[in-house]
């Protein structure tokens, strides 16, 4: 079983070797130097396995850090600000989302590209790949899991027995819900997370997780650490069930099959969809003239793709924001706690914004029904025509970016004054401000790199691995703010003063090299 897993793993190395060399020869500056002899440099591949490794190691204990940090550990002091029993809620949180994380995030079968490649490409065994893969799942689950349940666990006042051992109750319940995904699929023909009673089956656990404390109800303390702990003798006695299984070969195969009908079956429906959102509504027009013509008629015909989730999200904030404030009138002594998470809240609102931001379906809208038709004209890449429709799109994703960023803004600001306040004034305009100047970063940043390096070929594929790159970048660096602890009028002024920047530097590299650079990929 090792020499299956050591395999998949070389293979996921090469893969990602592979997939790394194409990003950097898609870097114009790179190009020309690195050939297409680098795929074969063995020097190259050492240090591309180094940074895969450390890329799991980093994914092992990031990923179980937030995941627990923000859905375990921040519910549980604010209804214990409010009188409950810490480790009582702690417990509670734990038992219920460990369930639902049962089929939600199980990772039993990899029904990737990977595992069409090991198991029909190159004969691997299906038994042995699948069994050592999930193998390695649980052990990352056990070791990215442990300090963090220990951390946060002995800060609820959870005992330290139950602490070290809650992973290995994880890892039982992965266990207990492969064994039921492999008798589910010998009596039903197919796999329950694939099925609509598992959505159901999450939904109310995590639900039932939520809503219980509102209303001053847990499951008892002895309940949950007895049914948390059962699952590790259960979920030993189900290994058996996972080696006696004779038809892995049978079910990654159609498994992989379903996904690939799947996914090929989103991509019409999405096309579709996207379609028929679209107005055909000949009466509308515009009383503008030139590119303020065309961009009009683009918005009123394309309103529901490019505002519905925009106003889907304000609302939600909207609901969030009430909530708070009804949490802070039914039990005021979640004032203070509330208080102090706003006012260090600002570098965690730079992962939020950057998650709500609706850049790159703005950008990909614009694409697919607008510029692949027209960027075959060569008057629409004139270096002024480019930016002036630069202009003119910012403008417009601005406005659809700016309402859920305000109504985050006047959040921040409404649930201080309720709180208590603070004794520095420049506190609310920070709070206000910084949300908003964020908000038209990412519009600024989305677009240009759009405009910079046009990654999408006429048939829509992304196709420039250094666009994939600088989002990548993008992504990793709002998650290193979201973990600092910054003063917010240091953090505040230094984040309005960077955006300002970065929008003129963003106009001026647009104007002197979008006219090379935004054109259809092959």
């Amino acid at each position: 079983m090792f020499k299956s897993f050591r395999q998949s793993f070389s293979l996921k190395c090469t893969m990602h070797t592979n997939m790394l060399i194409h990003a950097l020869r898609q870097v114009p500056l790179l190009k020309k130097l690195l050939t297409g002899d680098l795929y074969a440099e063995e020097g190259f591949k050492i240090v591309a396995r180094v940074l895969v490794i450390l890329f799991e190691i980093a994914s092992t204990f990031a990923v179980k850090a937030l995941y627990v940090a923000a859905m375990i550990l921040l519910p549980t002091l604010l209804y214990s600000e409010a009188g409950m029993d810490r480790s009582s809620v702690f417990l509670h949180f734990m038992l219920l989302l460990t369930l639902a994380g049962g089929i939600s995030n199980g990772k039993f079968l990899i029904l990737k590209r990977i595992t069409d490649y090991a198991v029909n490409l190159l004969r691997m065994d299906a038994r042995r790949y699948t069994l050592a893969n999930f193998l390695y799942t649980l052990v990352r689950v056990i070791v990215g899991f442990l300090p963090f349940t220990l951390i946060f666990g002995l800060l609820c006042k959870v005992p330290l027995a139950v602490c070290l051992l809650l992973p290995f109750c994880i890892a039982g319940c992965k266990m207990i819900f492969a064994a039921i995904s492999l008798k589910y699929y010998q009596k039903f023909d197919i796999l329950p997370d694939q099925s609509k009673l598992s959505l159901l089956y999450i939904i109310v656990l995590t639900a039932g997780a939520y809503v219980m404390p509102a209303f001053g109800l847990t499951i008892p303390k002895f309940v949950s650490v007895s049914a948390l702990l059962l699952m590790i003798p259960v979920g030993l006695a189900c290994w058996r069930v996972l080696i006696g299984f004779d038809k892995y070969k049978e079910m990654l195969s159609r498994c992989l099959r379903k996904n690939q009908e799947f996914m090929n079956k989103s991509k019409h429906v999405q096309r579709d969809a996207s379609r028929k959102a679209i107005s055909a509504d000949t009466g509308i027009t515009s009383s503008r003239s030139g590119f303020e013509f065309l961009n009009e008629l683009f918005i009123k015909r394309h309103s529901k793709i490019l505002w519905s989730n925009s106003l889907i999200i304000s609302a939600v904030l909207v609901f969030i924001l009430a909530a708070a404030i009804i949490v802070m009138i039914r039990y005021p002594k979640t004032k203070e706690t509330l208080n102090s998470g706003v006012l260090g809240i600002l570098p965690f609102s730079t992962f939020l914004l950057y998650a709500l931001n609706r850049g790159t379906s703005f950008t990909q809208a614009c694409f697919m029904n607008c510029d692949h038709c027209l960027l075959t004209y060569s008057f629409y890449k004139k270096p002024k025509n480019i930016l002036r429709m630069f202009r003119i799109r910012l403008r417009e994703i601005i406005k659809i970016n700016l309402l859920p960023a305000a109504i985050i803004g006047i959040g921040y600001v409404t649930v201080l004054a309720f709180s208590g306040g603070t004794e520095r004034p420049i506190d609310y305009l920070l709070l206000l401000g910084a949300p908003v100047c964020m908000s038209i970063f990412f519009s600024v940043h989305y677009l240009t790199i759009y405009y910079l390096m046009q990654p999408y070929t006429a048939g829509s594929e992304l196709k420039n691995g250094l666009y994939s790159v600088v989002t990548t970048v993008t992504y990793i660096a709002c998650y290193f703010l979201m973990q600092r602890h910054l003063p917010l009028l240091q953090f505040g002024i230094v984040c309005m003063i960077f955006c300002i920047s970065y929008c003129i530097i963003a106009c001026i590299l647009v104007y002197f090299l979008a006219h090379k650079t935004f054109k259809l990929r092959q």
